[in-house]
């Protein structure tokens, strides 16, 4: 979870659970939007091409 990479929430919102799973689905958002562009380099690998 990509929330876990952040255990330095300010003392007002910890221990809060509605706070971390707002917190939670934002970076879960951006964790995926990462991944995805991660992968977009082997899309497009000539190595790994196939023919149509």
């Amino acid at each position: 979870m990509a929330i876990d990479k952040y255990r330095n929430l300010p003392s007002e919102h910890q221990g809060r659970p509605k706070s971390t799973a707002g917190l939670s689905a934002a970076l879960n958002k951006i964790d995926d939007g990462m991944t995805a562009t991660k992968s977009i380099p082997s899309a497009f690998d000539v190595d790994n091409a196939a023919g149509v």
